[in-house]
This record gives structure tokens, sequence and C-alpha cells, in this order.
């Protein structure tokens, strides 16, 4: 859903600087690109029946949980799903959390065992050649990334921004930020002018760095009321949209509004509004407001 050539050039940059840093680390890596829906059908299957054990993410939101439960139910050898998308995993958190006032000291409790750097292992072989695949690789390092986005299925609308994708480039703003805004992020943060926050969040999304490498980063900086505030975000509010995703899996509809909010909302639906616009007004920044067209025009042609 919404594939693009803005979120496929990020992508393929990013799995360019993945495809550099495991030949680094000794490790055999084939990338697969299906240009449509009809290409993926049947890889991982095939895959899986040579393999002795397949690995995903434990994402509760979007497709994965989908795509998850159709491969485990497909395939013979052990499937293992990840639980890291946030620092301290979501399992133990199974409870829902009414909010961020009862999910702090969980976090906190357990931070002290989760927030710690990863052992990186000093490889002692080389790396096997990828068998027989039911795909051709496609070499990264050669690729016209461009090319490979036109080939694709997709919306060619969204047109690409100037946004570099990959773990370097995440660790470069990663540095960055740390250098500058989020001494002051706890007052800047709110102020779209200033430029104060991360701007990590497609590299969050997209797996590009983890929340671990970002939040050590930030302990690391010392101590602080910018580096507070950020953690929060980071650690617990982040934690909390993702606690609820996987509680309520319809954590994207209607349904999982409280209550109360569903009654108010229904109340003022005849309310009279100043403007009826269209998504596609919305989208095109044509609305009467000129906050809300600039931040538009400025999401549509830089990303952010």
């Amino acid at each position: 859903p919404h594939a693009s050539d803005r979120i496929h050039a990020f992508v393929l940059e990013g799995a360019r600087d993945t495809a550099e840093r495991l030949a680094a680390r000794c490790v055999a890596h084939a990338f697969f690109l299906p240009r449509d829906p009809s290409e993926a059908k049947g890889v991982v299957r095939k895959l899986a029946h040579r393999a002795r054990m397949v690995v995903s993410d434990d994402w509760p939101s979007f497709v994965v949980p989908a795509h998850n439960a159709a491969v485990a139910a497909r395939i013979d050898c052990p499937f293992v799903v990840v639980d890291d998308c946030a620092v301290v995993p979501l399992a133990p958190l199974a409870k829902p959390e009414v909010g961020a006032r009862t999910l702090r000291p969980k976090v906190t409790r357990a931070l002290d065992a989760w927030l710690r750097p990863l052992h990186e292992p000093t490889p002692r072989v080389s790396p096997p050649r990828p068998g027989d695949l039911p795909f051709d690789p496609i070499d990264l390092g050669r690729a016209d990334l461009g090319a490979l986005v036109a080939s694709c299925a997709i919306d060619h609308e969204v047109s690409a921004v100037d946004l570099r994708g990959g773990t370097s480039a995440a660790e470069d703003l990663l540095a960055r930020f740390v250098r500058g805004p989020l001494s002051t992020y706890h007052v800047d943060r709110n102020d779209p002018s200033r430029g104060a926050t991360s701007q990590l969040s497609p590299y969050l999304h997209f797996g590009m760095v983890s929340a671990r490498r970002v939040a050590l980063a930030a302990r690391d900086w010392g101590e602080g009321e910018g580096r507070d505030a950020f953690l929060e975000q980071l650690l617990v509010r982040r934690t909390l949209a993702f606690n609820f995703a996987r509680a309520r899996p319809d954590h994207g509809q209607w349904s999982a509004l409280p209550p109360w909010a569903r009654a108010t909302l229904t109340e003022h639906t005849a309310d009279r509004r100043t403007a009826d616009l269209s998504l596609a007004e919305l989208e095109a920044a044509r609305s009467p407001d000129p906050l809300w067209n600039a931040a538009m025009t400025e999401l549509r042609t830089r990303g952010f």
C-alpha cells in the first residue's frame, strides 16, 4: 500500500548500504526486488523449503502481522520473529496500558537489562555463495537504483526527494542531532522553524537504525532536560504506540477509538465547516489555512 518512487528510492538506498555492511562482515546476501505483486508470490515459500530457519520482524502494525501469519502457515521449518521494534520488548508489556504514566515505570525498570550495546562478533569464515535461488538477485553495488524504481509497478507521481536512505545516513543524522539540537530539544522541538528534531523517524520505521542505537547515543551525550525529553519520546511514547497496536489489532480503525471520542465525533458530524475540502485539495496544499499549506508543501518537496 502507498508504494511510490519516494519510498522505493529510500528503501533501495538503505538496501545498498546494508549489502555493503553485510559483505564487510562476511555475510552472504541476496536481494530480491519484485517489480509487481505477481513476482513475489511463492518466493518466500520456495526459499523456506530449503531453509533451516526463517527470521522476520515482530512488528505489530501495517502489513507485517498479516505477512508473518501467512508465511508461518505455509512453511515447515521454524519461523522466528524478533521483538525489537522498541528497546524494551513488547511481549513482557503485553497488558494494554492506559497511558504513558502507567507504562513509564515499567520501561524505566527494564532499561538496565535492555538498553545495552549489542555484541558484534568478528567473522571467522568466508561467506558461502548463495545457491540456486528462485529469483534473480540484484547486485546493488552496481545497479542503477533510479532504473530499478522506474521498473516497478508503483505510484510514480510521488517523486523521490533529497533524503538519503541507509544506516550510514541515519548515523550521520544521529551524530548531528547529538552534537546540536539534543541539548535544547525540550524547548525547541515543537517549533518547526528551529529544526530541533532528530529527523530519524523514517530510518527507525524502515529498520535502518534501531531505537537502541539512538537511545545509547543520547544517553552517552550526558545529562540534561533535552536528553530526558527526547528519551521520553523515544523510549516511552513510541513504545506506548506499539503497545496499543499490539493489544488492538483494529488500532487503525474507528472501533479502536475510546467510546467518549467516538461519541464526541459523532455529536459534531453535522457541524458547519468553513470549507469542505477533498483529500486531493488537502494534499495539493489548496486549503484556506496558510500554515497547513506551508507544511504540506514542505512535506511534498522535502519529505518532512
